[in-house]
């Protein structure tokens, strides 16, 4: 062995480094080309390694020709919606770079920071017995008594604390913590139907696959979701704005990004649809 009088030299010299070292230079095994009697040479014998001998194999085949976990991908330029103009694609992974700003330059849309008129009426307006309680219990239900313990990402590093090691964790994820917080929310809720029988009319529809789109400066920008809990009614919702509001909307400044794009977050792609998708669709009787 090559390393043995690295090894014998004692453990002090044995280390990572060391023998990464001389692992470099003397590790190393050179097979030289194999060594042909002349005698077969004359005879015209053909010699082959054994060594780098492969069998051949017989192509395999699925027994079901059309199961669909051996069918070949179809590329994207041979698919029914290539488009040769792209287009962006938002996703509910995308981070918008400048946040409310950007979203509002995007849609050309103003930003309130309170609620409407129509929903600020309504804090406060209705009574629930052991409110207190029951938001205690789902809080608590969201947050501390389930049992997941699946892998917590990696927090951003504090500047503050430059030497601090991050410990992997393990719990429910902050995404399912709050639907279940809001699916209690809406459940308490429709607690009060007796109160308001008008509640018996909306029914709530989880995961719920949502494809609409935008245009932005001649070029669409489609949205691809799935929307947690859809909320459905028989009744409009009332405007969230007076007609004071919308008039005044109209010496609104809409923010700029220059010289950057609000789109430069956005993906492009090629395969999508201009369509309006709810994810529900009318049944022909």
């Amino acid at each position: 062995m090559r390393l043995t009088l690295c090894i014998r030299a004692g453990l002090r010299d044995v280390t990572v480094r060391n023998w990464n070292k001389v692992w470099a230079c003397r590790g190393k095994f050179y097979d030289y080309p194999a060594k042909i009697p002349q005698a077969l040479l004359d005879k015209g014998t053909d010699v082959v390694d054994m060594t780098n001998q492969k069998p051949k194999l017989k192509q395999w085949t699925p027994p079901v020709p059309d199961d669909p976990r051996w069918a070949k991908p179809i590329p994207p330029e041979e698919q029914s919606d290539w488009k040769e103009d792209p287009a962006f694609v938002h996703k509910g992974d995308v981070r918008l770079f400048e946040g409310v700003k950007q979203a509002c330059l995007i849609a050309k849309a103003q930003h309130f920071e309170s609620f409407p008129p129509c929903v600020d009426q309504l804090i406060g307006a209705v009574e629930t017995s052991n409110r207190d309680l029951l938001l205690q219990r789902a809080i608590m239900q969201s947050q501390v008594w389930n049992t997941d313990q699946d892998r917590l990402p990696k927090p951003p590093t504090d500047p503050r604390k430059p030497i601090w090691k991050w410990k992997q964790k393990h719990g429910i994820t902050r995404l399912k913590s709050s639907l279940i917080l809001l699916r209690n929310l809406l459940r308490m809720s429709q607690s009060h139907i007796t109160n308001f029988p008008s509640l018996s009319h909306r029914k709530q529809i989880t995961d719920l696959p949502f494809y609409s789109y935008i245009m932005y400066k001649d070029k669409p920008i489609i949205m691809r979701e799935t929307l947690d809990i859809l909320l459905t009614s028989d009744q409009m919702l009332a405007p969230f704005g007076e007609e004071a509001d919308i008039d005044a909307s109209v010496m609104h400044k809409i923010p700029d990004m220059w010289p950057v794009f609000p789109t430069v977050d956005f993906l492009e792609t090629n395969n999508y649809e201009l369509s309006n998708e709810t994810g529900m669709r009318n049944v022909l009787c």
